[in-house]
């Protein structure tokens, strides 16, 4: 008992703590929150500095004050609680008192791995005020991305900054956290400037720079983030040529409780120093992103793509570059020259002593020089673009006045002389397009010292050129050949003469330096002889010195700034044995060589050169890197053409590989400063093979504008197509790039003549003006330059006078407009033929002049510029400068002429840009002018189609129109490219206009208005347009001054007509729907006033007649816009079809006419108007047949056009109706497709345009529809009506893309008079008449079509070709089989066939499966006979019967077939006992459940013991459904038996069942052909069998038991046992 009682004692006590241990760990599973102290001194929730040593910038005086700087919502400033700062290597906090050690000031800190300890970041909760917090109240803000963007004028995003917040980043709702960014206002600006420059380091300067204010806030008010946020600043617009002089940084603004506290800039270092600090210290950077760090990405052009940066305050934030100051080069000072022990002769060294014959110190000429291609030079130290005075280009010179620092940069005044007259300027240019230049005055001849006088060196000879002196001397006679000069020749792969030995230079010296595991960073080479009297080259006979001084200190353009900071400066000689092959190259300035010192600038320029050789043949001065080029990245080039093919030696190519300078990851410099695959591939244009594109991997792959290493990413290798992009495939170091070729026959367009378009004049005047000098200073006053890119409105008078424009302070601009060229052929010729506007636009294509008075438009656009501009990315206007056959811009088309991107699927994006040539002509002029007519509601005619007569333009600079002398379009000044329209149709006069990055905004007016405001009369106005058929006149004054960029898009369709012309134009009137008419023509008669021999009219007409057509040049202008001879019968009538005129030309202005129409049938037309006014009385229904309607008398000036407009008699307008019906029984959804086609002026059928009603049985209500190609779409029982065809008008109806193995062809009726039953005929074509109207009714019939379909079960039988299915006609009730009509179902043709081309009814026919028979069959097929399979019958496919069904389905009158062949199987369930042998014994009441893809059957064994399926709606099925596999379980025995533990499964997916246990198959058999499955049970016992010899044991054995019994009974009893 005791040891059963500690037992229970000691599992109470482990229960015990079994519960402990598990709320223990149950609590540790769950987040403890106490209350956190704040952060240790040793962290700081700033962004980290890294620190490099520099020199100390001057401190700021103490009394200084420094501006304040704005922000939106207050100032910046430090909390009053500041944490010491951190070093972000160490993490320590930074001591303030002692100064650090002299030594070790050079000492740059190395990067450590953060300590565990210190960088922790401690979540933050809300504080109540008594120590403790309230963890599930606290809210903090979801990760998310907050954006600003900033916009030019066309609302494309120029800035955009973003900021990703992690999550927790600020302790408020997501929704409530905002971000302001905003620009900074000019005074904090230029404190944020004077401190950058206080950062700079000595003999640097600031570049370029960005900053935005960025403020977090929380509900409206300003707040910090709790942990770092990533900000990225795109589209900053910097210029970085190395990243390691930009700095990224924040404002830090001084704490006032912190005594002498001040602002600063506190760097946010970049990932890639930081990186390689901690490398070259050894130091481990798996910590490297718990730094706060700044990232800077390029694009192609130099200019930042992105700064990406990390940081936790609202404060400033930006990036600055530094760069160096331009060196005032110090002309070295002479070397002294000893004296000559001989004193000079007296009358020419004149004594020092002697007073007034000291020489003048040489005076110093400072010049600058041009480094960059068409600098514009200016008249003020700003970047407007109406000061631009003159270009200049790359190496030229010019007299430095002074410099000028301007707030934006620093600016040179210059002196410049312009080359046509030879006068002087006073002009700008910017620092960072020019270099300066100390040059001193060249030394007089009476200066000159005798270089000779050398101790030791008897003679010398000497060469100079512009750039370099080079003298050789000699310590002893005959050293030096008698006779003999010096040549010095420069090596340099531009002259063509040296081309091929520079070549070779190039490949000797590189070959040298590679084996030193050096680079060339570039090399300036000469070939250096003595010659003799023949001009033979010749040894010195010793040992000679050669000086080399250079007048301006030189180095080679492929050496950079940032190069030339690394590289070292070298002689070599390239020794030659006698046969002039180069030996040996020799470095002469190595170490242990004393023969060659060479003088050089601190930024590696040379200035001279000096060794000793005893031999001549090429000398370079080189420029090496120390490094090895063998792992530098390279790119193999591959030149082909279109196909694939190399073509490289044809190219005359020589070096197909390119080299990636390691230091920037872009292309190393190559010839030059070939830095782009663009430049690279023009250089070798040949004949017509120009370069096209690189494309990456493949000559057909990626296209590629240039390509980039940067072995930071995971895939290095980057290619530039519109934005930097990564290689699409893996890559090593070294990739393959195609620079494919093509013939580029630069292709022009066809353009149209606009003063005689198609014979006809027009009286289209079109002038261009080339200025020699921009149109700048022409009275309009500053308000008109650029500005803010807007329109400058109101710079003119209202009116023109004599002629031209006035300026508001009344200068004529006569000057500028009244010369110049008269030229053609601008306007496109397909445009003109589709849409009647004459049309030309520079976003569409290239138009060249020149000198000539035609212009050369082409099927390309181009550009003046290369400059990452969006509008040099599109078309420009550029008509005094070529563009030549593969000379492509490296730009690409991307933008529109409204300024916006254009979608990737736009027509032209991406096209290519050609380059202009030569230097751009940006000062130029237009003048366009014409006469025009007022048409009939301002409806423009072309091609018998009326639209809106409108004017359109868009493009820069000023554009004014005049309409009467009146401004109506006023789009003035240097501006952005601007779009304006006037509307004669309405009378709307419209703009767009904005400064620039704003979003256009439209302006409108009127012309109505227009003449108002310039107090001009409005009686030829109708509304806010011009009458109806009044003329006018148009006038177009254009400039292009700005020197920017030039784009021009003007079209209109104007209805011009010249002086002394007459058209007479025929109409007919419509009201809803158009008129349709055929062939049919209108007579008229033309009367002109005689003219006395004064030319004054007599008052006496005379008709026009055959003989006068050549004299009048008449013409007859067609519907279809072409144009013809006029011509005329013996009575002087000359006939029109409606919208044609006949144009008679050179008939006096001042002589009166008139113009008669004759024979108008009053049946037909009621009534007619000439120019909008009725001339006849409505002889509609009258007696009167016939009349003539005659137009008023006028003057050919006041009234050079009349229209005749007649108005149809409703008796003549009919109507054409097309029915569509199907044959008696049956019935279609289909729609019908049915072609119409009606008479046109030209006698002959064309598909009908226009609309058409359709009518839905008898519905009154219709829907109108149009059609462009005659084809109408109709159902059964629709009805379309075509209404207004002109009476004699020819049509045709048919229907087309009829399923004609569906349908039978179609049975045509048709009528001339709907109306009139007995008038129907067979026919689909007819007349209209007069007075009736006309009808087709289209009516189809189905074929006869009936379907099968083969269907097996559970699955198609193995090794079955397929089977043979017949058709069978119903003949009352005999079936007969239709000959040829069988076919071979099989996988094939997927079981199925529909049999088509059979007479009557498919109602009529039956489809049977057929079987091979010994005896006649229905079909005889291959020489076999074959039988129908009635239905229900058996058929056996190898070993297996199937039982053959049919189903007859109708789908709309065809049939379809389906024929089921299955292959039956079953369950049957029985007793184990018996299962093998003979007779089995069925079982019945077993119950199972059959499990496929969620679906369940239950099954139950019937008498027989066969399972029978239900459902799961308990309907009975025939079997399991075929196509799954089956999981079987029983889930209850018969009755006597154990339920069975096994399950089964039934596969029914192949062509017979299989079941399986325990992955072991179930044997089938086959019972009276059904393939049988046996699923026994086990009894609960066993019994013998009634009369089995099994009964005596049994007997035997009981009998036992009972005796046993009855003996323990009587033992007990015997006992006493049972007592009681």
């Amino acid at each position: 008992m005791k040891s059963n009682r500690k037992k229970r004692i000691i599992a109470a006590v482990l229960c015990m703590v079994m519960v402990l241990s598990s709320s223990i760990s149950a609590l540790a599973g769950e987040e403890i929150f106490v209350d956190i102290p704040e952060a240790s001194e040793a962290f700081t929730s700033e962004p980290m500095v890294v620190t490099e040593a520099e020199p100390a910038a001057e401190s700021l005086d103490e009394t200084e004050v420094s501006p304040e700087i704005s922000f939106a919502d207050g100032d910046v400033t430090a909390d009053t609680e500041t944490e010491a700062p951190v070093d972000p290597i160490s993490e320590t906090p930074v001591e303030s008192a002692p100064e650090t050690p002299e030594e070790n000031t050079a000492e740059e800190p190395l990067p450590e791995t953060p300590s565990d300890d210190v960088f922790v970041e401690e979540e933050a909760f809300a504080d109540f005020g008594d120590g403790t917090t309230n963890v599930d109240s606290q809210v903090f803000s979801e990760e998310t991305e907050l954006k600003q963007e900033f916009v030019d004028e066309a609302g494309n995003v120029v800035q955009r900054v973003i900021a990703k917040l992690p999550a927790g980043a600020f302790a408020a709702e997501t929704s409530s956290v905002t971000m302001e960014v905003s620009y900074l206002d000019a005074d904090s600006e230029n404190y944020l400037k004077s401190m950058m420059n206080e950062n700079i380091q000595e003999g640097m300067q600031l570049g370029s720079y960005v900053f935005f204010n960025v403020q977090f806030k929380v509900n409206g008010e300003k707040a910090d983030a709790l942990k770092p946020v990533v900000i990225t600043i795109e589209g900053s617009g910097l210029t970085v040529t190395d990243a390691k002089k930009a700095n990224v940084f924040y404002f830090d603004p001084a704490d006032p409780s912190v005594e002498g506290d001040r602002d600063e800039l506190k760097e946010i270092p970049q990932r890639a120093e930081v990186l390689e600090s901690l490398q070259a210290a050894g130091q481990s950077t798996e910590n490297i992103e718990d730094y706060d760090l700044s990232e800077i990405t390029f694009r192609e052009d130099g200019t930042t793509d992105k700064v990406i940066f990390e940081g936790r305050k609202s404060t400033i934030y930006g990036c600055y570059t530094e760069e160096a100051k331009p060196v005032e080069e110090i002309p070295a000072e002479p070397t002294p020259i000893p004296e000559e022990p001989t004193p000079a002769p007296e009358e020419t060294t004149p004594s020092p002593e002697e007073p007034g014959t000291e020489e003048p110190a040489p005076e110093t000429v400072t010049e600058i020089e041009i480094i960059s291609d068409e600098v514009n030079l200016r008249t003020e130290p700003n970047a407007e673009a109406d000061n631009v005075a003159a270009v200049a280009y790359t190496g030229e010179r010019f007299p430095l006045l002074e410099n000028v620092q301007m707030e934006d940069a620093l600016w040179y005044k210059i002196q410049y002389t312009y080359p046509e007259t030879g006068e002087t300027a006073e002009l700008y240019v910017r620092s960072d397009f020019a270099k300066i230049v100390d040059e001193s005055l060249e030394v007089t001849d009476d200066e000159a010292v005798d270089l000779t006088e050398e101790p030791g060196m008897v003679n010398e000879l000497t060469y100079e050129d512009d750039k370099i002196t080079v003298s050789v001397s000699a310590a002893e006679e005959g050293i030096i050949p008698d006779g003999a000069s010096l040549s010095v020749k420069p090596i340099t792969a531009e002259n063509a003469e040296t081309q091929e030995q520079y070549e070779e230079v190039a490949q000797h010296v590189e070959e040298k330096v590679t084996a030193e595991e050096k680079e060339v960073a570039g090399f300036l080479a000469y070939d250096i002889s003595f010659l003799d009297a023949e001009g033979n080259k010749v040894e010195p006979n010793g040992e000679v010195k050669v000086s080399m001084n250079y007048k301006q200190a030189a180095i080679p353009e492929t050496v950079t700034e940032e190069k030339a900071e690394t590289t070292e400066v070298s002689v070599f000689h390239l020794e030659e044995d006698e046969t002039g092959a180069v030996q040996n190259v020799v470095d002469m300035t190595a170490e242990g060589s004393a023969s060659a010192t060479v003088q050089t600038t601190e930024n590696s320029e040379i200035q001279s050169a000096e060794f000793y050789t005893t031999s001549f043949s090429a000398y370079t001065i080189i420029w090496t890197q120390n490094g090895t080029k063998k792992n530098r990245p390279k790119v193999n080039l591959n030149f082909v053409d279109e196909k694939g093919e190399n073509i490289a030696e044809s190219l005359g190519v020589q070096n197909q590989s390119i080299e990636i300078d390691t230091e920037n990851g872009n292309l190393a410099n190559v010839d030059g400063e070939l830095r782009s695959l663009q430049a690279i591939g023009e250089k070798y244009n040949k004949d017509d093979l120009c370069f096209m594109d690189a494309h990456i991997i493949s000559f057909d792959g990626e296209i590629a504008t240039n390509i980039s290493y940067n072995d930071n990413y995971d895939e290095p290798w980057l290619y530039y197509n519109g934005g930097w992009k990564e290689w699409p495939e893996e890559s090593s170091k070294t990739v393959e790039v195609y620079m494919v070729y093509g013939k580029d026959t630069l292709p022009t367009v066809d353009t149209v003549d606009h003063s005689i378009n198609n014979g006809i004049e027009t009286g289209i005047t079109m002038r261009m003006i080339n200025y020699d000098s921009p149109a700048n200073g022409i009275g309009m006053g500053e308000d008109s330059g650029y500005g803010s890119g807007n329109i400058k409105y109101d710079l003119l008078k209202r009116t023109l006078q004599n002629g031209y424009p006035v300026t508001k302070a009344g200068k004529s601009l006569s000057g500028l407009f009244s010369g110049g060229s008269t030229v053609n052929h601008l306007f496109l010729k397909d445009a003109y033929d589709r849409t009647g506007y004459y049309e030309y636009s520079s976003f569409d294509n290239y138009a060249y002049l020149g000198d000539k008075n035609s212009f050369t438009v082409y099927d390309a656009k181009g550009t003046p510029s290369d400059e990452n501009r969006y509008y040099f990315q599109r078309g420009n206007f550029m008509p005094y400068n070529r563009i030549q056959a593969g000379k492509f811009s490296t730009n690409k088309n991307l933008y529109d002429e409204y300024g916006q991107k254009l979608n990737s699927g736009a027509p032209g994006y991406n096209d290519r840009l050609y380059k202009t040539q030569g230097n751009n002509d940006f000062y130029f002029g237009m003048y366009l002018a014409a006469n025009f007519l007022q048409p009939k509601d301002g409806m423009a005619l072309h091609k018998g189609n009326a639209s809106p007569m409108r004017y359109e333009f868009n493009g820069d600079d000023d554009l004014w129109v005049f309409i009467d002398d009146v401004l109506v379009l006023d789009i003035g000044g240097i501006h952005d490219a601007h779009s304006g329209h006037i509307d004669f149709s309405t009378g709307e006069v419209g703009w767009y206009d904005c400064t620039t990055g704003n979003k256009p905004i439209f302006h409108s007016t009127t012309i109505k208005q227009r003449f108002n405001d310039a107090g001009k009369s409005v009686e030829d106005f109708e509304g806010n347009t011009f009458k109806d058929y009044t003329k006018h006149n148009f006038k177009m004054f254009y400039m292009e001054r700005g020197a920017g960029a030039s784009n021009l898009h003007v079209k209109f369709n104007l209805q011009t007509i010249p002086d002394g012309q007459i058209q007479v134009t025929k109409q007919l009137e419509q009201e809803t729907d158009p008129v349709l008419y055929g062939d049919v023509r209108f007579g008229f008669e033309l009367y002109v006033e005689e003219a006395n021999a004064n030319g004054q009219g007599t008052g006496h007409y005379g008709q026009v007649t055959l003989a006068d057509l050549q004299k009048y040049e008449a013409k007859l202008k067609k519907t279809d816009g072409s144009t013809d001879d006029l011509t005329m019968n013996e009575q002087g009538i000359f006939y029109l079809k409606p919208k044609e005129t006949a144009v008679f030309n050179k008939i006096p202005a001042n002589l009166n006419y008139y113009v008669k129409e004759v024979e108008v049938d009053s049946d037909k037309f009621d009534y007619v108007e000439v120019n909008g006014t009725m001339v006849t009385e409505n002889y509609g229904d009258h007696e009167k047949t016939y009349y003539d309607a005659k137009s008023t008398e006028d003057t050919v000036e006041n009234r050079p056009s009349v229209e005749f407009t007649n108005s149809c008699n409703a008796k003549n307008l009919r109507t054409l109706q097309i029915e569509k019906k199907m044959s008696a029984g049956q019935t279609s959804e289909e729609e019908f497709e049915i072609l119409v086609e009606l008479e046109k002026e030209d006698g002959n059928l064309h598909p009908y345009s226009g609309a058409y009603t359709v009518f839905a049985g008898d519905s009154p209500d219709g829907t109108r529809k149009e059609t462009t190609n005659g084809h109408i779409q109709l159902k059964q029982n629709e009805v379309a009506n075509i209404y207004n065809i002109l009476s004699e008008t020819k049509f045709k109806v048919t229907e087309i893309e009829l399923d004609t193995d569906k349908y039978e062809q179609p049975i045509y009726r048709v009528s001339e008079d709907k109306d009139n039953p007995d008038s129907y005929k067979d026919g689909n074509e007819g007349e209209i008449q007069l007075k009736k109207h006309a009808k087709v009714i289209i009516t189809n019939s189905y074929k006869a079509t009936v379907s099968v379909e083969k269907i097996w079960k559970p699955s198609v039988p193995s090794g079955i070709n397929g089977v043979y299915v017949g058709l069978y006609k119903l003949e009352g009730e005999n079936l007969t089989p239709v000959k040829d009509k069988y076919i071979l179902l099989n996988a094939g043709n997927e079981w199925k066939h529909t049999f088509t081309g059979m007479s009557g009814t498919s109602e009529q026919y039956v489809v049977r499966e057929l079987q091979r028979t010994e005896g006649v069959g229905d079909f005889t097929i291959d020489g076999n006979e074959y039988l129908g399979i009635d239905e229900h019958a058996a058929v056996m496919f190898g070993d297996t019967k199937y039982v053959v069904e049919y189903e007859e389905t109708v789908q709309n009158s065809s049939r379809h077939w389906t024929i089921t062949n299955t292959a039956p199987w079953q369950i049957i369930k029985i007793s184990e006992s018996n299962a093998v042998g003979g007779d089995k014994l069925t079982l019945q009441g077993a119950i199972f459940t059959a499990s496929a893809d969620g679906i369940t059957y239950a099954g139950t064994s019937d008498s027989n013991g066969i399972v029978k399926w239900k459902d799961s709606s308990d309907q009975e099925m025939e079997n399991l459904p075929g196509g799954k596999i089956y999981t079987v379980t029983e889930s209850k025995a018969p009755s006597g038996y154990l339920v069975s533990e096994k399950s089964w499964i039934v596969d029914l997916t192949d062509e017979l069942p299989k079941i399986t246990y325990d992955n072991v198959p179930l044997v089938s058999e086959q019972k009276d052909g059904i393939t049988t499955f046996y699923f026994t049970n086990t009894p609960l016992y066993d019994l013998p069998s009634t009369g089995g010899n099994g009964i005596y044991v049994y007997m035997i054995g009981g009998v036992a038991l009972m005796m046993a019994a009855m003996f323990i009974l009587y033992k007990m009893k015997d006992k006493g046992v049972p007592k009681s």
